[in-house]
């Protein structure tokens, strides 16, 4: 019961959903929508658009792939079998090192981040890790573009207590331990939203967005190997944008981004891959050579420090024509999304956005004459390979061979 809803129909007949079923106080109405703690929707069914479907998702909050609808208010992850058997699994140890474990399971509120303490009142950069989501909380709360590119400035105790000896060997650089406090930007975001109600989602995808940060679409848990569509999340971002139609009368549309009726392309890759796919996006997306990163890549700050949480996040941008010809690199506004790691491991995301997207680009070095991946032909949309013909591993024959016996492009 706690997953569902209760949706009446009817909506063209009732004004008042709420006058409607306190109107039933002599039936079993009432005590009924008790039951689904008041989680109701009305639906017009003389009203053929889908808006009306769009705001019964997003009040139902999140979706998780391969489980129930769950409430991202009230829902709790359960804790995995390894975690309860005492074993140590790389969530674990990330959200320990970051000072977010206790957050896991009693998720961050939006009161608790806004609150002013200490550490708000300075300034000063993080000295471990354990300050890293605080200062990027407090930075992305002031919508400040910087906010990925932080790292703690502690260094190594003393380099080793002996930065004075002249006499350092490998002996002693082996014993010294290893004191980098680094995190990749993409695991402290994975971490913040895995910890966070849905309320810090709203909050945290709005100022990412204004930020033009790429905004979480599908959420990975290594732990429980399932990801949750972040419609929730994303509810509150409102864009303008000046389609084709709308350039001679300098006119705009602005809207709630998650109701538009956007095309989206999809971007993934397939094995390893000498291509940056987030580099490429970003110079796509920009008008000018000093382009923004809307995606993180490994030439940012600690952008090349392996991933440990975030592989299987899928992100999720905005293409917005300003109505100049001279300056629009599409005529019409698009969705982007990048899927971070190999399809191989990550299938399920990789199939929702086959069925989702009108175009997916896979970026490959080499393809494999058996490549399951590629071979469905349930998929939606339509399939497109990427290769970097300077790669020694990359075969033109080869690829058009299982291109064509795939029917890909």
């Amino acid at each position: 019961m706690k997953n569902c809803f209760l949706l009446f129909r009817g909506g063209d007949t009732i004004t008042s959903l709420s006058n409607y079923i306190s109107d039933y106080k002599s039936s079993l109405l009432p005590e009924v929508v008790k039951c689904f703690s008041s989680r109701t929707h009305l639906f017009n069914n003389k009203d053929e658009g889908r808006r009306q479907v769009r705001e019964l998702l997003l009040k139902s909050g999140h979706i998780t792939t391969g489980s129930l609808w769950t409430n991202p208010i009230s829902s709790k992850p359960k804790r995995p079998a390894n975690v309860l058997k005492g074993k140590r699994t790389d969530l674990e140890t990330v959200l320990e090192d970051l000072g977010l474990d206790q957050f896991y399971w009693e998720k961050l509120s939006l009161s608790k981040i806004l609150e002013i303490n200490e550490k708000t009142n300075n300034d000063e950069p993080p000295k471990c890790k354990s300050d890293l989501p605080w200062y990027f909380l407090k930075k992305l709360m002031m919508v400040n573009v910087t906010v990925r590119e932080i790292k703690c400035t502690s260094t190594s105790e003393s380099n080793c207590d002996d930065s004075s000896s002249d006499d350092f060997d490998l002996d002693d650089l082996l014993a010294c331990p290893n004191k980098d406090d680094s995190i990749n930007p993409l695991d402290l975001i994975t971490a913040l939203f895995l910890c966070s109600d849905g309320f810090v989602h709203q909050e945290l995808a709005l100022k990412m967005s204004m930020c033009q940060f790429s905004v979480p679409l599908l959420l990975p848990n290594c732990d429980t190997q399932q990801c949750t569509l972040m419609l929730w999340a994303m509810r509150d971002i409102v864009k303008k944008y000046r389609p084709s139609n709308l350039s001679e009368s300098k006119g705009f549309i602005e809207e709630r981004i998650v109701l538009s009726e956007l095309p989206m392309i999809s971007f993934v890759r397939l094995g390893e891959c000498s291509l940056s796919k987030s580099e490429i996006l970003n110079k796509l997306l920009s008008n000018s050579e000093q382009y923004h990163d809307t995606f993180v890549h490994h030439n940012m700050e600690c952008g090349d420090i392996q991933r440990r949480i975030s592989n299987g996040l899928t992100e999720m941008t905005w293409y917005l024509p300003c109505g100049n010809k001279n300056m629009d690199i599409f005529s019409e506004p698009v969705a982007i999304a990048n899927l971070r790691g190999d399809i191989a491991s990550f299938e399920t995301q990789f199939f929702f956005l086959c069925q989702t997207s009108a175009a997916v680009f896979v970026f490959i070095d080499q393809l494999d004459s058996e490549c399951k991946q590629l071979m469905n032909k349930n998929h939606k949309a339509k399939i497109f390979l990427v290769g970097n013909q300077q790669n020694k591993n990359f075969r033109v024959d080869s690829v058009k061979k299982n291109g064509n016996q795939s029917g890909l492009d």
